[in-house]
């Protein structure tokens, strides 16, 4: 029985996404009730490090959740700024 030697060989790419913002939108929060948002990031090379910049002190951020009880009225502008494993860095302000 004649052998027959099959070779193949396949190219593939492979493509990381830039880091980019999803599901961010953040609802309004009422005075006295405890709240928490996950923002969303896809893209870049995981681990992903999370800085929050300007929070009320009565909020707080861990990761992607952004949690709170609100102890007063008012707009708190602040920035979310998220950096993957090769320092890409991406950020919003809100």
């Amino acid at each position: 029985i004649p052998s027959a030697l099959t070779q193949v060989i396949a190219n593939y790419s492979l493509h990381i996404k830039t880091l980019e913002f999803v599901n961010f939108n953040i609802p309004k929060v009422k005075l006295s009730v405890p709240f928490s948002i996950t923002l969303g990031v896809v893209g870049g090379i995981l681990p992903l490090s999370w800085i929050y910049m300007k929070l009320p002190t009565w909020a707080s951020g861990n990761g992607p959740v952004l949690s709170g009880t609100p102890t007063s009225f008012g707009t708190f502008p602040f920035t979310v700024i998220v950096k993957d494993s090769n320092n890409n860095t991406i950020s919003q302000h809100f």
